[in-house]
């Protein structure tokens, strides 16, 4: 019997010898949109094997799966669990399993949406899946913004896991999938909550209806399961102790602390967390020591993660860890003794999931951290309400069993953001800034906004775009810590020390001085390493002043598609060999159809996407674009029209060229009032993310009496080409009417036709985004084997 043939089988295999609980085998059935289980029961592996085993059947289940946690830190423990399950089926025989990449801080995962007829499960934090889903993806290229909105929002399957830690994040997911049901997707593309405190009221809105939605709980024959019994019984005792003193705390915890055992303490700032820490380590303790938070570079947060994760030796001293919020999801580990301060109600549920989690200490404590009255400030990072509420209820609990079985239910706070609209999601399509070089600010949709986060990385010098930042070198600070290193630098002299990418630079994106005003969510952020804030042992850390030691790469940069791109830049051109616009436009449109090949589009759209692969680089025929691709390769044939180059670096005679604009001019000017002209031409002019909807001019093309937009001007000759299939592109003299606001003709301008896609029911936003990410990745794939062919 093939394991495919039963889920019970399929899931012992996958998880080493498991049996599946009965909730875990309703979720392989069927679709579900909320999932509210205690923890310590397998949530993750539910979700996950429930997907991937009606993937493998052929049934109707998304192509990819989206895993959205509230922490880095999960995120990596997440992999692995997932990773694990993936190996053991690939052991016992089972093929056609998906790959398993992370999205968080500045590791963009390319892989994943450059692969869109692959089976994925994509694992990554709210912040980096989120802003993705709406179009301005933090920590990476403005420019590839689109490809991940589509990518994230067609044919997937998305889950978010510990509701209860993602706020108004949370509400953002189920409004978006209430848009996809609205707007349309190419492939099922779903949505399901899960957590131990789900309330499924935060979600009912205007555009997000629960009837019919279907959700999952602990039934009788899962309660009747000795396992869930021993866990949901699992008895632990609540103490209190009245003190704000971390030095209070320290003793106290040294006191309680058995030997052989681990005790943890979860406090709700990491700045309280490390001086707790500090005062432990000062009383030279027995038992190791440890500090746990989200502000770690990688490599140092694996470290920390793989400490925790070794057993403790019962006749040795044991083990302290101190942690913040890192510790309530994602992490299975247990505690004989548990100190905690008041939290939102979901939180301290989630905290005691860590003290006795498999019901086998019969004797494990939990002493509530007392502060006493809180204010706005004390109770921050969590508003003042929620903790007055979460400290009424550990008052009368004082003395009792907080088994997960005997905890009260309390209503919870859903979040304090933005409730995303639908004109708020139409307005995000469009990736263009402002005339002032601002773009929508996204975050109060993401996480509340104490939560706010930026990665900061540190090198002896600002990065070029031969060597963009890299994952490992990323570290996560809040927006209000960044502001306090650049008000201390800028104090005192030294805010070249600290810079972020100016993508509309010109030919590379510049890395420019940071200035107040440019400080938002989801920044890259260089900071010279002799700025310090960073300790190996403590993380990023406002006090530490000592030089930080830099990264060193692994691994050479990938050749296409930088991080870091700019307004003009054009990296896929510059491939280390020469190809013609004709050549070029041949292997894309056949890379186009080996994609769409594996996906069900239909027949028009198909069409659509192979003819804008064809035509895709015409407007490299302009005289700007040609004479550089000539200067740049003087032996080549000088009357071919190139689309490739033999030289790396070259620039444009003009700033901001693009050659995309006179591209889809000419199939307007070709095919202007043929059914789906409108289309083809949009996805040739998007396929570098830099000219979708409304271009404005650059700041150095409004100067003087010469219009200029993207580099080109009216009256600009771009001759004819011959494409493989025997059509050529006309020779056309560059309009620029179609980009302003309105015709002297009537006839419809850019703006008007790409609206007209966006809301049209065939296609919608999240379709347009898709065909668009189909055209990029053909035309990177071609590349890549030209590349590969003509070493």
């Amino acid at each position: 019997m093939s394991a495919l043939d039963n889920y019970n089988e399929f899931f012992r295999i996958a998880t080493g010898g498991a049996e599946p609980y009965p909730y875990q085998r309703r979720l392989a059935e069927q679709h579900v949109d909320f999932v509210r289980v205690q923890t310590g029961l397998g949530k993750t592996e539910a979700l996950v094997l429930g997907w991937l085993w009606r993937r493998l059947r052929g049934e109707a289940a998304p192509r990819k799966l989206v895993y959205v946690l509230p922490m880095r830190s999960l995120v990596e423990q997440t992999r692995s669990r997932v990773q694990d399950c993936i190996g053991r089926l690939a052991a016992a025989g089972i093929d056609d399993l998906p790959k398993v990449e992370i999205v968080m801080g500045g590791d963009i995962g390319e892989e994943w949406y450059e692969n869109p007829e692959g089976m994925w499960v994509v694992i990554g934090t709210q912040d980096a899946l989120l802003s993705r889903a709406l179009n301005r993806g933090y920590a990476m290229s403005r420019f590839q913004w689109p490809m991940t909105f589509g990518a994230i929002n067609n044919d997937a399957q998305w889950v978010i896991d510990e509701v209860q830690l993602q706020g108004i994040g949370a509400v953002t997911a189920t409004q978006l999938q209430s848009f996809r049901e609205r707007f349309g997707t190419y492939g099922e593309t779903r949505t399901t909550l899960a957590s131990a405190t789900l309330d499924t009221s935060w979600f009912e809105s205007a555009d997000y209806s629960l009837d019919g939605r279907i959700t999952v709980c602990l039934s009788e024959d899962d309660l009747a399961n000795a396992n869930v019994q021993r866990i949901t019984n699992a008895p632990k005792t609540l103490e209190r102790l009245e003190t704000s003193s971390e030095s209070d705390i320290a003793s106290a915890v040294l006191e309680k602390h058995r030997p052989g055992t681990q005790t943890l303490v979860v406090v709700n700032t990491v700045t309280r967390a490390k001086e707790i820490c500090r005062r432990l380590q000062r009383a030279a303790p027995r038992a190791d020591v440890m500090l746990l938070h989200s502000r770690f570079r990688p490599e140092d947060r694996i470290t920390h993660a793989n400490k925790l994760s070794q057993p403790i030796d019962q006749s040795g001293p044991g083990r302290i860890v101190v942690a913040t919020q890192v510790i309530e999801a994602g992490i299975d580990i247990t505690s004989a003794i548990l100190f905690t301060e008041a939290a939102p109600w979901s939180s301290v549920v989630q905290r005691l999931g860590r003290c006795n989690r498999r019901g086998v200490d019969h004797d494990a404590r939990v002493i509530w951290i007392d502060t006493g009255a809180p204010t706005a400030k004390s109770s921050q990072p969590y508003a003042l309400e929620e903790i007055q509420q979460a400290r009424t209820m550990l008052e009368t609990l004082v003395g009792q069993d907080l088994a997960p079985a005997k905890l009260p239910a309390l209503s919870i706070d859903r979040g304090r953001g933005l409730v995303l609209r639908p004109p708020d999601l139409l307005d995000l399509f469009d990736t263009s800034p402002d005339l002032a070089g601002h773009d929508i600010d996204v975050s109060p949709y993401i996480r509340d906004a104490d939560d706010f986060t930026v990665s900061i990385f540190w090198r002896d010098q600002p990065p070029t775009s031969d060597a963009p930042p890299r994952r490992e070198e990323l570290c996560p600070a809040t927006v209000g810590d960044l502001k306090k290193v650049l008000d201390e630098l800028r104090a005192a002299g030294h805010n070249d020390g600290i810079r972020i990418a100016d993508q509309f630079a010109r030919a590379h994106a510049e890395w420019v001085p940071l200035t107040p005003e440019a400080v938002r969510p989801g920044l890259l952020v260089w900071l010279h390493v002799s700025v310090g804030r960073y300790d190996s042992e403590l993380g990023f850390d406002l006090v530490t002043k000592a030089r930080v030691n830099p990264i060193e790469p692994k691994e050479a940069a990938p050749a296409f598609h930088q991080t870091c791109d700019s307004i003009d830049g054009d990296q896929e051109s510059e491939i280390g060999v020469a190809q013609t616009i004709t050549e070029h436009g041949q292997w894309t449109r056949e890379e186009a159809a080996a994609i769409v090949e594996q996906l069900s589009l239909s027949e028009h759209d198909t069409e659509a996407v192979a003819r804008a692969a064809l035509w895709h680089d015409v407007g490299k025929a302009h005289p700007v674009f040609q004479r550089t691709m000539r200067a740049s390769m003087p032996d080549a044939d000088q009357d071919k029209l190139w689309a490739k180059s033999v030289a790396r670096g070259a620039r444009h005679e003009r700033k901001g060229f693009r050659h995309e604009l006179p591209g889809a001019l000419a199939y307007l000017a070709a095919y202007g009032s043929a059914n789906g002209s409108s289309l083809i031409a949009y996805l040739i002019a998007s396929h570098h993310g830099k000219l979708r909807v409304a271009p404005t001019p650059l700041p150095y093309e409004r100067q003087g009496h010469t219009q200029y937009l993207l580099g080109n001007r009216d009256g600009d000759r771009v001759p004819a080409v011959s494409l493989s299939n025997g059509e050529s592109s006309p020779e056309i003299d560059v309009s620029l009417a179609a980009f302003r606001v309105g015709t002297e003709d009537g006839s419809s301008t850019w703006v008007d036709r790409v609206m007209g896609l966006r809301d049209d029911v065939a296609y919608g936003p999240f379709k347009l985004a898709y065909l668009e990410l189909l055209v990029r990745v053909a035309d990177w794939r071609a590349s890549r084997r030209a590349a590969k062919v003509r070493p």
